[in-house]
Protein backbone atom coordinates (compact mmCIF):
# COMPACT_ATOMS: atom_id res chain seq x y z
CA UNK A 1 0.00 0.00 0.00
CA UNK A 2 1.55 3.28 -1.13
CA UNK A 3 1.52 6.24 1.21
CA UNK A 4 1.07 9.84 0.08
CA UNK A 5 4.83 10.39 0.53
CA UNK A 6 5.54 7.36 -1.69
CA UNK A 7 3.36 8.86 -4.43
CA UNK A 8 5.06 12.24 -4.13
CA UNK A 9 8.48 10.60 -4.44
CA UNK A 10 7.31 8.52 -7.40
CA UNK A 11 6.09 11.58 -9.32
CA UNK A 12 9.19 13.57 -8.41
CA UNK A 13 11.43 10.90 -9.92
CA UNK A 14 9.12 10.61 -12.93
CA UNK A 15 9.29 14.34 -13.64
CA UNK A 16 13.03 14.47 -12.99
CA UNK A 17 13.60 11.70 -15.55
CA UNK A 18 11.17 13.13 -18.09
CA UNK A 19 12.67 16.65 -17.95
CA UNK A 20 16.34 15.66 -18.25
CA UNK A 21 16.07 16.42 -21.96
CA UNK A 22 15.63 20.18 -21.35
CA UNK A 23 19.07 21.28 -20.17
CA UNK A 24 19.62 24.85 -21.48
CA UNK A 25 16.52 26.78 -20.43
CA UNK A 26 16.21 30.51 -21.26
CA UNK A 27 17.55 33.03 -18.73
CA UNK A 28 14.03 34.12 -17.75
CA UNK A 29 13.39 30.66 -16.23
CA UNK A 30 16.63 30.55 -14.23
CA UNK A 31 16.92 31.45 -10.56
CA UNK A 32 19.97 33.37 -9.43
CA UNK A 33 20.05 31.51 -6.11
CA UNK A 34 20.71 28.23 -7.95
CA UNK A 35 24.28 29.13 -8.89
CA UNK A 36 23.48 28.52 -12.55
CA UNK A 37 22.10 25.02 -11.91
CA UNK A 38 18.54 25.99 -12.87
CA UNK A 39 19.57 25.99 -16.54
CA UNK A 40 18.24 22.44 -16.41
CA UNK A 41 14.49 22.04 -16.13
CA UNK A 42 14.95 18.97 -13.91
CA UNK A 43 16.57 21.21 -11.28
CA UNK A 44 13.17 22.46 -10.11
CA UNK A 45 11.93 18.95 -9.36
CA UNK A 46 15.24 18.02 -7.76
CA UNK A 47 15.00 21.11 -5.57
CA UNK A 48 11.46 20.16 -4.52
CA UNK A 49 12.69 16.63 -3.81
CA UNK A 50 15.48 17.89 -1.55
CA UNK A 51 13.02 20.12 0.32
CA UNK A 52 10.60 17.18 0.74
CA UNK A 53 13.43 15.02 2.06
CA UNK A 54 14.39 17.66 4.64
CA UNK A 55 10.78 18.21 5.74
CA UNK A 56 10.09 14.49 6.12
CA UNK A 57 13.57 13.46 7.31
CA UNK A 58 12.05 11.57 10.24
CA UNK A 59 10.46 9.18 7.74
CA UNK A 60 13.87 8.04 6.50
CA UNK A 61 15.17 6.66 9.78
CA UNK A 62 15.64 2.93 9.35
CA UNK A 63 16.56 0.08 11.63
CA UNK A 64 19.99 -0.27 10.07
CA UNK A 65 21.15 3.33 10.20
CA UNK A 66 24.59 2.49 8.83
CA UNK A 67 23.11 2.00 5.39
CA UNK A 68 21.97 5.61 5.24
CA UNK A 69 24.72 7.28 7.27
CA UNK A 70 27.59 5.79 5.21
CA UNK A 71 26.61 7.67 2.01
CA UNK A 72 26.23 10.84 4.09
CA UNK A 73 29.73 10.36 5.50
CA UNK A 74 31.05 10.00 1.95
CA UNK A 75 29.30 13.21 0.83
CA UNK A 76 30.71 15.07 3.83
CA UNK A 77 34.22 13.73 3.09
CA UNK A 78 33.89 14.71 -0.58
CA UNK A 79 32.67 18.20 0.37
CA UNK A 80 35.44 18.66 2.94
CA UNK A 81 38.12 17.66 0.44
CA UNK A 82 36.67 19.90 -2.29
CA UNK A 83 36.45 22.82 0.14
CA UNK A 84 40.06 22.30 1.23
CA UNK A 85 41.14 22.17 -2.43
CA UNK A 86 39.23 25.41 -3.12
CA UNK A 87 40.62 27.33 -0.14
CA UNK A 88 44.22 26.31 -0.87
CA UNK A 89 43.60 27.08 -4.55
CA UNK A 90 42.36 30.57 -3.62
CA UNK A 91 45.40 31.10 -1.40
CA UNK A 92 47.75 30.25 -4.29
CA UNK A 93 45.60 31.88 -7.01
CA UNK A 94 47.92 34.06 -9.19
CA UNK A 95 45.27 35.83 -11.28
CA UNK A 96 43.55 38.19 -8.85
CA UNK A 97 44.63 41.23 -10.86
CA UNK A 98 42.94 39.79 -13.94
CA UNK A 99 39.77 39.24 -11.91
CA UNK A 100 39.63 42.66 -10.22
CA UNK A 101 40.66 44.59 -13.36
CA UNK A 102 38.56 42.65 -15.83
CA UNK A 103 36.78 44.67 -18.55
CA UNK A 104 33.44 43.27 -17.32
CA UNK A 105 32.29 42.85 -13.70
CA UNK A 106 32.96 39.23 -12.75
CA UNK A 107 30.35 38.92 -10.01
CA UNK A 108 26.73 39.88 -10.47
CA UNK A 109 25.28 42.32 -7.93
CA UNK A 110 28.61 42.67 -6.08
CA UNK A 111 28.95 46.29 -7.21
CA UNK A 112 25.39 47.03 -6.11
CA UNK A 113 26.08 45.71 -2.61
CA UNK A 114 29.39 47.58 -2.47
CA UNK A 115 27.71 50.89 -3.39
CA UNK A 116 24.88 50.19 -0.94
CA UNK A 117 27.34 49.74 1.93
CA UNK A 118 29.12 52.96 0.98
CA UNK A 119 25.86 54.90 1.23
CA UNK A 120 25.54 53.78 4.83
CA UNK A 121 29.10 54.66 5.72
CA UNK A 122 30.61 51.17 5.49
CA UNK A 123 33.70 51.70 3.38
CA UNK A 124 35.53 48.57 2.34
CA UNK A 125 38.43 48.78 -0.08
CA UNK A 126 37.19 47.56 -3.49
CA UNK A 127 39.65 44.72 -4.01
CA UNK A 128 39.14 43.43 -0.45
CA UNK A 129 35.37 43.53 -0.88
CA UNK A 130 35.42 41.70 -4.21
CA UNK A 131 37.85 39.15 -2.82
CA UNK A 132 35.42 38.36 0.00
CA UNK A 133 32.57 38.20 -2.50
CA UNK A 134 34.57 35.90 -4.79
CA UNK A 135 35.39 33.48 -1.96
CA UNK A 136 31.79 33.51 -0.73
CA UNK A 137 30.40 32.88 -4.20
CA UNK A 138 32.78 30.02 -5.00
CA UNK A 139 32.06 28.32 -1.67
CA UNK A 140 28.34 28.79 -2.23
CA UNK A 141 28.53 27.30 -5.72
CA UNK A 142 30.52 24.34 -4.39
CA UNK A 143 27.91 23.67 -1.70
CA UNK A 144 25.02 24.01 -4.17
CA UNK A 145 26.67 21.74 -6.73
CA UNK A 146 27.38 19.06 -4.11
CA UNK A 147 23.77 19.15 -2.92
CA UNK A 148 22.45 19.13 -6.46
CA UNK A 149 24.61 16.17 -7.50
CA UNK A 150 25.57 13.80 -4.70
CA UNK A 151 22.81 15.14 -2.47
CA UNK A 152 20.12 14.43 -5.07
CA UNK A 153 21.50 10.92 -5.66
CA UNK A 154 21.32 10.31 -1.93
CA UNK A 155 17.69 11.52 -1.85
CA UNK A 156 16.72 9.06 -4.59
CA UNK A 157 18.45 6.30 -2.66
CA UNK A 158 16.62 6.90 0.61
CA UNK A 159 13.28 7.47 -1.16
CA UNK A 160 13.29 4.06 -2.79
CA UNK A 161 15.65 2.08 -0.58
CA UNK A 162 12.97 -0.51 0.09
CA UNK A 163 10.79 0.24 -2.93
CA UNK A 164 12.81 -0.89 -5.94
CA UNK A 165 9.80 -1.70 -8.11
CA UNK A 166 8.34 1.77 -7.57
CA UNK A 167 11.69 3.37 -8.39
CA UNK A 168 12.16 1.43 -11.64
CA UNK A 169 8.57 2.11 -12.68
CA UNK A 170 9.04 5.88 -12.25
CA UNK A 171 12.38 5.75 -14.09
CA UNK A 172 11.07 3.76 -17.07
CA UNK A 173 7.92 5.82 -17.48
CA UNK A 174 9.92 9.05 -17.21
CA UNK A 175 12.36 7.88 -19.89
CA UNK A 176 9.52 6.70 -22.13
CA UNK A 177 7.77 10.07 -21.83
CA UNK A 178 11.04 11.86 -22.66
CA UNK A 179 11.86 9.80 -25.76
CA UNK A 180 8.32 10.26 -27.08
CA UNK A 181 8.76 14.05 -26.75
CA UNK A 182 12.09 13.73 -28.59
CA UNK A 183 10.45 11.78 -31.40
CA UNK A 184 7.53 14.20 -31.74
CA UNK A 185 9.95 17.14 -31.96
CA UNK A 186 11.99 15.49 -34.70
CA UNK A 187 8.84 15.06 -36.77
CA UNK A 188 9.16 18.81 -37.31
CA UNK A 189 12.97 18.94 -37.32
CA UNK A 190 13.70 16.27 -39.96
CA UNK A 191 11.77 17.97 -42.81
CA UNK A 192 13.69 21.19 -42.09
CA UNK A 193 17.16 19.64 -41.71
CA UNK A 194 16.99 17.32 -44.70
CA UNK A 195 14.52 19.08 -47.00
CA UNK A 196 14.69 22.72 -45.86
CA UNK A 197 10.94 22.86 -45.31
CA UNK A 198 10.00 26.48 -44.61
CA UNK A 199 6.94 25.66 -42.46
CA UNK A 200 9.01 23.43 -40.20
CA UNK A 201 11.72 26.09 -40.08
CA UNK A 202 9.16 28.63 -38.85
CA UNK A 203 7.94 26.23 -36.15
CA UNK A 204 11.50 25.54 -34.94
CA UNK A 205 12.27 29.26 -34.97
CA UNK A 206 9.31 29.77 -32.64
CA UNK A 207 9.92 26.78 -30.33
CA UNK A 208 13.71 26.78 -29.86
CA UNK A 209 13.91 30.09 -27.91
CA UNK A 210 11.33 28.61 -25.51
CA UNK A 211 13.56 25.57 -24.89
CA UNK A 212 17.03 27.15 -24.97
CA UNK A 213 18.93 30.23 -23.99
CA UNK A 214 19.79 31.00 -27.59
CA UNK A 215 23.38 32.18 -28.08
CA UNK A 216 24.11 32.05 -24.36
CA UNK A 217 26.81 34.46 -23.26
CA UNK A 218 26.99 36.20 -26.65
CA UNK A 219 28.74 33.30 -28.36
CA UNK A 220 27.39 31.22 -31.22
CA UNK A 221 26.12 28.46 -28.90
CA UNK A 222 23.39 27.34 -28.82
CA UNK A 223 22.22 28.56 -32.23
CA UNK A 224 18.60 29.14 -33.11
CA UNK A 225 18.85 26.51 -35.86
CA UNK A 226 21.67 24.00 -36.07
CA UNK A 227 23.85 24.91 -39.08
CA UNK A 228 24.81 21.37 -40.18
CA UNK A 229 22.72 18.49 -41.48
CA UNK A 230 22.37 16.96 -38.02
CA UNK A 231 19.48 16.25 -35.65
CA UNK A 232 19.48 17.71 -32.14
CA UNK A 233 15.74 17.51 -31.25
CA UNK A 234 14.99 19.36 -27.98
CA UNK A 235 18.67 19.51 -26.97
CA UNK A 236 21.08 22.41 -27.36
CA UNK A 237 23.32 20.42 -29.69
CA UNK A 238 23.34 16.99 -31.39
CA UNK A 239 25.97 15.52 -29.05
CA UNK A 240 23.68 16.10 -26.05
CA UNK A 241 21.03 13.94 -27.71
CA UNK A 242 23.68 11.24 -28.21
CA UNK A 243 24.73 11.49 -24.56
CA UNK A 244 21.14 11.25 -23.34
CA UNK A 245 20.56 8.16 -25.47
CA UNK A 246 23.65 6.54 -23.93
CA UNK A 247 21.65 6.72 -20.70
CA UNK A 248 18.18 5.95 -22.06
CA UNK A 249 18.76 3.28 -24.70
CA UNK A 250 19.67 0.38 -22.34
CA UNK A 251 16.50 1.10 -20.38
CA UNK A 252 14.44 0.99 -23.58
CA UNK A 253 16.06 -2.39 -24.25
CA UNK A 254 15.15 -3.53 -20.76
CA UNK A 255 11.54 -2.51 -21.30
CA UNK A 256 11.40 -4.65 -24.42
CA UNK A 257 12.99 -7.58 -22.57
CA UNK A 258 10.65 -7.32 -19.58
CA UNK A 259 7.36 -6.76 -21.43
CA UNK A 260 5.10 -9.81 -21.44
CA UNK A 261 2.53 -8.87 -24.08
CA UNK A 262 3.06 -8.95 -27.84
CA UNK A 263 1.64 -5.46 -28.44
CA UNK A 264 3.85 -3.92 -25.75
CA UNK A 265 6.90 -5.60 -27.30
CA UNK A 266 5.95 -4.35 -30.76
CA UNK A 267 5.51 -0.81 -29.41
CA UNK A 268 8.92 -0.90 -27.71
CA UNK A 269 10.51 -2.28 -30.89
CA UNK A 270 9.20 0.75 -32.81
CA UNK A 271 10.41 3.14 -30.08
CA UNK A 272 13.88 1.53 -30.07
CA UNK A 273 14.11 1.60 -33.88
CA UNK A 274 13.15 5.28 -34.12
CA UNK A 275 15.38 6.47 -31.28
CA UNK A 276 18.37 4.51 -32.59
CA UNK A 277 17.65 6.08 -35.95
CA UNK A 278 17.89 9.51 -34.31
CA UNK A 279 21.23 8.70 -32.67
CA UNK A 280 22.75 8.07 -36.10
CA UNK A 281 21.10 11.21 -37.48
CA UNK A 282 22.87 13.28 -34.81
CA UNK A 283 26.20 12.33 -36.38
CA UNK A 284 27.51 12.72 -32.85
CA UNK A 285 30.73 10.75 -32.71
CA UNK A 286 30.55 10.33 -28.94
CA UNK A 287 26.93 9.18 -29.05
CA UNK A 288 27.48 6.78 -31.96
CA UNK A 289 30.65 5.19 -30.54
CA UNK A 290 29.03 4.73 -27.13
CA UNK A 291 25.92 3.23 -28.72
CA UNK A 292 28.11 0.76 -30.59
CA UNK A 293 29.90 -0.06 -27.33
CA UNK A 294 26.58 -0.57 -25.55
CA UNK A 295 25.41 -2.86 -28.37
CA UNK A 296 28.58 -4.91 -27.89
CA UNK A 297 27.75 -5.22 -24.18
CA UNK A 298 24.21 -6.19 -25.18
CA UNK A 299 25.72 -8.95 -27.32
CA UNK A 300 27.50 -10.27 -24.22
CA UNK A 301 24.18 -10.22 -22.39
CA UNK A 302 22.69 -12.20 -25.30
CA UNK A 303 25.49 -14.77 -24.95
CA UNK A 304 24.66 -15.01 -21.25
CA UNK A 305 20.97 -15.61 -22.04
CA UNK A 306 22.03 -18.36 -24.43
CA UNK A 307 24.19 -19.90 -21.72
CA UNK A 308 21.32 -20.01 -19.21
CA UNK A 309 18.90 -21.11 -21.98
CA UNK A 310 16.59 -18.10 -21.66
CA UNK A 311 15.78 -18.19 -25.36
CA UNK A 312 12.93 -15.69 -25.18
CA UNK A 313 15.24 -12.96 -23.83
CA UNK A 314 17.96 -14.09 -26.24
CA UNK A 315 15.63 -13.65 -29.21
CA UNK A 316 14.59 -10.17 -28.04
CA UNK A 317 18.23 -9.11 -27.59
CA UNK A 318 19.03 -10.29 -31.12
CA UNK A 319 15.97 -8.42 -32.39
CA UNK A 320 17.26 -5.23 -30.72
CA UNK A 321 20.65 -5.62 -32.41
CA UNK A 322 18.95 -6.14 -35.78
CA UNK A 323 16.73 -3.10 -35.24
CA UNK A 324 19.83 -1.03 -34.47
CA UNK A 325 21.50 -2.16 -37.69
CA UNK A 326 18.35 -1.33 -39.67
CA UNK A 327 18.29 2.13 -38.02
CA UNK A 328 21.90 2.68 -39.08
CA UNK A 329 21.17 1.80 -42.70
CA UNK A 330 18.06 4.00 -42.73
CA UNK A 331 19.84 6.98 -41.15
CA UNK A 332 22.79 6.67 -43.51
CA UNK A 333 20.48 6.58 -46.52
CA UNK A 334 18.58 9.68 -45.36
CA UNK A 335 21.80 11.62 -44.72
CA UNK A 336 23.25 10.76 -48.09
CA UNK A 337 19.92 11.33 -49.82
CA UNK A 338 19.84 14.89 -48.55
CA UNK A 339 23.34 15.60 -49.79
CA UNK A 340 22.58 15.10 -53.49
CA UNK A 341 20.02 16.07 -56.09
CA UNK A 342 17.04 14.18 -54.77
CA UNK A 343 15.50 13.85 -58.21
CA UNK A 344 18.22 11.42 -59.16
CA UNK A 345 18.27 9.44 -55.96
CA UNK A 346 15.60 6.85 -56.62
CA UNK A 347 17.98 4.24 -57.98
CA UNK A 348 20.99 3.53 -55.80
CA UNK A 349 23.35 0.69 -56.59
CA UNK A 350 24.74 -1.63 -53.92
CA UNK A 351 28.19 -0.18 -54.55
CA UNK A 352 26.94 3.36 -53.93
CA UNK A 353 25.23 2.34 -50.68
CA UNK A 354 28.43 0.62 -49.53
CA UNK A 355 30.35 3.83 -50.23
CA UNK A 356 27.79 5.78 -48.22
CA UNK A 357 28.20 3.48 -45.22
CA UNK A 358 31.99 3.70 -45.44
CA UNK A 359 31.77 7.50 -45.66
CA UNK A 360 29.47 7.69 -42.63
CA UNK A 361 31.73 5.50 -40.50
CA UNK A 362 34.81 7.49 -41.55
CA UNK A 363 33.21 10.84 -40.78
CA UNK A 364 31.48 10.02 -37.53
CA UNK A 365 33.36 7.12 -35.92
CA UNK A 366 36.91 6.88 -37.25
CA UNK A 367 37.32 10.66 -37.00
CA UNK A 368 37.51 10.35 -33.22
CA UNK A 369 41.09 9.18 -33.61
CA UNK A 370 42.15 12.28 -35.54
CA UNK A 371 43.05 15.48 -33.75
CA UNK A 372 42.19 17.56 -36.82
CA UNK A 373 38.67 16.31 -37.62
CA UNK A 374 35.61 18.44 -36.77
CA UNK A 375 35.91 19.79 -33.20
CA UNK A 376 38.63 17.35 -32.11
CA UNK A 377 41.46 19.88 -32.02
CA UNK A 378 39.55 22.25 -29.74
CA UNK A 379 38.34 19.43 -27.51
CA UNK A 380 41.76 17.78 -27.26
CA UNK A 381 43.38 21.15 -26.60
CA UNK A 382 41.19 21.76 -23.56
CA UNK A 383 41.79 18.23 -22.29
CA UNK A 384 45.56 18.59 -22.74
CA UNK A 385 45.47 21.93 -20.91
CA UNK A 386 43.56 20.26 -18.05
CA UNK A 387 46.11 17.45 -17.90
CA UNK A 388 48.99 19.96 -17.88
CA UNK A 389 47.35 21.87 -15.03
CA UNK A 390 46.76 18.63 -13.09
CA UNK A 391 50.34 17.43 -13.59
CA UNK A 392 51.65 20.71 -12.19
CA UNK A 393 49.17 20.57 -9.26
CA UNK A 394 48.79 16.77 -8.76
CA UNK A 395 47.67 16.54 -5.13
CA UNK A 396 44.79 18.99 -4.68
CA UNK A 397 44.54 20.61 -8.11
CA UNK A 398 44.05 24.36 -8.53
CA UNK A 399 40.63 24.38 -6.85
CA UNK A 400 37.03 23.87 -8.07
CA UNK A 401 35.91 26.50 -10.62
CA UNK A 402 39.39 28.05 -10.80
CA UNK A 403 40.68 26.00 -13.73
CA UNK A 404 39.45 28.40 -16.43
CA UNK A 405 41.83 31.13 -15.22
CA UNK A 406 44.78 28.78 -15.79
CA UNK A 407 43.60 27.18 -19.04
CA UNK A 408 44.90 29.76 -21.50
CA UNK A 409 48.43 29.39 -20.07
CA UNK A 410 48.49 25.60 -20.45
CA UNK A 411 47.11 25.17 -23.96
CA UNK A 412 49.33 23.30 -26.44
CA UNK A 413 50.91 25.48 -29.15
CA UNK A 414 48.78 24.07 -31.98
CA UNK A 415 45.58 25.02 -30.11
CA UNK A 416 46.05 28.67 -31.03
CA UNK A 417 45.57 27.74 -34.70
CA UNK A 418 42.02 26.53 -34.04
CA UNK A 419 39.21 29.01 -34.65
CA UNK A 420 37.06 27.65 -31.82
CA UNK A 421 39.91 27.90 -29.30
CA UNK A 422 40.72 31.42 -30.49
CA UNK A 423 37.06 32.30 -29.96
CA UNK A 424 37.25 31.08 -26.35
CA UNK A 425 40.42 33.08 -25.78
CA UNK A 426 38.92 36.27 -27.23
CA UNK A 427 35.76 35.76 -25.19
CA UNK A 428 37.77 35.40 -21.98
CA UNK A 429 39.88 38.49 -22.74
CA UNK A 430 36.73 40.49 -23.46
CA UNK A 431 34.76 39.34 -20.40
CA UNK A 432 37.30 38.13 -17.83
CA UNK A 433 38.20 34.72 -16.42
CA UNK A 434 34.83 34.01 -14.79
CA UNK A 435 32.46 35.57 -17.31
CA UNK A 436 34.26 34.23 -20.37
CA UNK A 437 35.43 30.85 -19.15
CA UNK A 438 36.68 27.88 -21.13
CA UNK A 439 34.22 24.97 -21.42
CA UNK A 440 34.54 21.92 -19.15
CA UNK A 441 35.22 19.39 -21.90
CA UNK A 442 36.10 16.08 -20.27
CA UNK A 443 34.76 15.38 -16.78
CA UNK A 444 37.81 13.48 -15.61
CA UNK A 445 40.52 15.78 -16.96
CA UNK A 446 38.63 18.79 -15.57
CA UNK A 447 38.40 17.22 -12.12
CA UNK A 448 42.06 16.22 -12.30
CA UNK A 449 42.96 19.86 -12.98
CA UNK A 450 40.68 21.21 -10.25
CA UNK A 451 41.04 18.64 -7.47
CA UNK A 452 44.09 16.55 -8.37
CA UNK A 453 44.54 12.79 -8.15
CA UNK A 454 42.90 12.47 -4.75
CA UNK A 455 39.89 14.41 -5.94
CA UNK A 456 39.25 12.31 -9.03
CA UNK A 457 39.73 9.05 -7.11
CA UNK A 458 37.26 10.23 -4.47
CA UNK A 459 34.80 11.24 -7.20
CA UNK A 460 35.01 7.83 -8.91
CA UNK A 461 34.66 5.80 -5.71
CA UNK A 462 30.81 5.46 -5.82
CA UNK A 463 30.50 4.27 -9.47
CA UNK A 464 33.44 1.88 -9.08
CA UNK A 465 31.82 0.54 -5.91
CA UNK A 466 28.55 0.04 -7.77
CA UNK A 467 30.20 -1.80 -10.66
CA UNK A 468 31.90 -4.22 -8.27
CA UNK A 469 28.67 -4.70 -6.29
CA UNK A 470 26.71 -5.57 -9.44
CA UNK A 471 29.40 -7.90 -10.79
CA UNK A 472 29.53 -9.64 -7.40
CA UNK A 473 25.76 -10.16 -7.42
CA UNK A 474 25.74 -11.43 -11.02
CA UNK A 475 28.69 -13.79 -10.54
CA UNK A 476 27.41 -15.09 -7.21
CA UNK A 477 23.90 -15.79 -8.49
CA UNK A 478 24.39 -18.24 -11.32
CA UNK A 479 22.07 -18.06 -13.15
CA UNK A 480 20.73 -14.58 -12.43
CA UNK A 481 17.00 -14.62 -11.79
CA UNK A 482 14.66 -12.77 -14.14
CA UNK A 483 14.04 -10.15 -11.45
CA UNK A 484 17.74 -9.37 -11.51
CA UNK A 485 17.96 -8.78 -15.28
CA UNK A 486 17.54 -5.09 -14.51
CA UNK A 487 21.10 -5.11 -13.15
CA UNK A 488 22.50 -6.09 -16.56
CA UNK A 489 20.86 -3.18 -18.36
CA UNK A 490 21.60 -0.77 -15.53
CA UNK A 491 25.27 -1.66 -15.83
CA UNK A 492 25.24 -0.98 -19.58
CA UNK A 493 23.61 2.42 -18.99
CA UNK A 494 26.07 3.32 -16.21
CA UNK A 495 29.13 2.35 -18.26
CA UNK A 496 27.75 4.28 -21.23
CA UNK A 497 27.25 7.46 -19.21
CA UNK A 498 30.66 7.11 -17.54
CA UNK A 499 32.18 6.86 -21.03
CA UNK A 500 30.60 10.19 -22.02
CA UNK A 501 32.62 11.78 -19.21
CA UNK A 502 35.82 11.22 -21.21
CA UNK A 503 35.01 14.07 -23.58
CA UNK A 504 32.13 15.90 -21.90
CA UNK A 505 30.87 16.97 -18.50
CA UNK A 506 28.64 14.47 -16.68
CA UNK A 507 26.43 17.40 -15.71
CA UNK A 508 25.41 18.09 -19.30
CA UNK A 509 22.24 16.01 -19.04
CA UNK A 510 22.45 15.09 -15.33
CA UNK A 511 21.71 11.42 -16.15
CA UNK A 512 24.72 10.17 -14.19
CA UNK A 513 23.39 11.41 -10.86
CA UNK A 514 20.05 9.71 -11.40
CA UNK A 515 21.83 6.45 -12.17
CA UNK A 516 24.05 6.81 -9.11
CA UNK A 517 21.10 6.97 -6.71
CA UNK A 518 19.18 4.19 -8.49
CA UNK A 519 22.28 1.98 -8.52
CA UNK A 520 22.40 1.81 -4.73
CA UNK A 521 18.64 1.20 -4.64
CA UNK A 522 19.19 -1.85 -6.88
CA UNK A 523 22.16 -3.25 -5.00
CA UNK A 524 21.62 -2.64 -1.29
CA UNK A 525 18.88 -5.23 -0.65
CA UNK A 526 20.42 -7.79 -3.02
CA UNK A 527 23.78 -7.43 -1.31
CA UNK A 528 22.17 -7.87 2.10
CA UNK A 529 20.35 -10.99 0.85
CA UNK A 530 23.64 -12.46 -0.37
CA UNK A 531 25.16 -11.90 3.05
CA UNK A 532 22.19 -13.58 4.75
CA UNK A 533 22.37 -16.55 2.38
CA UNK A 534 26.06 -17.00 3.04
CA UNK A 535 25.36 -16.88 6.75
CA UNK A 536 22.81 -19.66 6.39
CA UNK A 537 25.33 -21.77 4.56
Amino acid sequence: MLTMLDRVQYYLLFFICSTLIICTTPQVLRLSISGGLSSKLSWYFIFIGIVVTILFRHKYVFEQRQEITLPLKYICAYLFFSLMSLLIGLYNFPFYDAVFNAPVAQFDRAHLLHDFLKEYGINIESNHFFLIWMVFRLIRNLLLETIYTFGASYCIYIWFRNKEDLCIRALLRGILAAVVVILVYTVVEIPYVFYNNEYCKAILTFLNPILHDIKDGGTWWPPLLWPDIRIRSVFAEPSYLGIYMAFAMPWLWYMMISKKHYRANLFMAVIILLNTFLVFLTKSRTGIVILIGELLLLSLVAVYFFKIKDFKSLFRNIAIICLSFAAFIGANFLIEHSSFDRTNESQKSNIEIQKQVESYVSENVSSLRSSDKRSNRARFSIMIANLNIGVEHPILGVGPSLRQAYAIHYLPTEAFEDNEVRGWIQNQKAKGVFKGSFPSLGEYTTRFAETGLFGILLFLLPPISLIFKILKIILTQNPVSENDYVLLYYLISLLGILATGIGESLNVTYCYWILLGIGFVLTINRERKLCVDKGKL
